[in-house]
């Protein structure tokens, strides 16, 4: 199953925040009983981050993903939250670590008050959200450790440039990471 993807970072002022990162996949075999009793915990997204005048908070991280059957766990976790920002430029969450691991999130290229968001993470390997750059929002990116169902990850969210304060994205399902606000 999929970690939930981390959520995006805010902005206040100038800058803007980094993506969250995006939930990672984790699969096994396990013995299933007739009669026995299962816990199946699906990890939500990450809120996005918020941002004032005198507190920044980064966006929140992902949700782990459980499947147990009294004896074996097999853990997805989720993706860290997008850096928020303000007068400055967020970096972008960590991917979350199994057997395939989710991409990071998007900061942004320069240090420069118009540069664009980061985009999400994607769940799954090589799905890194691009970084922003000046105005433009970086992308995100595109979860599939395996391109068939039902290993197709989710898409980490674009970086919002809304040119004003705000919050980051919510991370998406299943596993992609929240886009920076920008």
């Amino acid at each position: 199953g999929w970690g939930g993807g981390g959520g995006g970072g805010a902005i206040y002022d100038f800058g803007a925040g980094g993506g969250g990162g995006g939930g990672s996949y984790s699969t096994s075999t396990l013995t299933v009983v007739p009669g026995d009793t299962y816990t199946i915990t699906i990890g939500a997204g990450g809120t996005g981050g918020t941002a004032t005048a005198t507190v920044l908070t980064p966006g929140a991280p992902g949700g782990t993903t459980t499947f147990t059957n009294g004896i074996q766990t097999v853990f997805a976790p989720g993706g860290d939250g997008g850096v928020s920002a303000d007068d400055g430029d967020g970096a972008g969450g960590a991917g979350g670590a199994g057997l395939y691991n989710g991409g990071v999130g998007g900061g942004t290229t320069t240090s420069n008050s118009t540069n664009g968001p980061g985009g999400g993470g994607g769940a799954g390997n090589a799905g890194s959200g691009t970084d922003g750059y000046y105005a433009a929002a970086g992308n995100g990116g595109i979860g599939s450790p395996i391109n068939a169902a039902p290993y197709i990850g989710g898409k980490g969210g674009a970086g919002t440039a809304i040119n004003t304060d705000g919050p980051g994205s919510n991370g998406n399902a299943p596993g992609g990471g929240g886009g920076g606000a920008g």
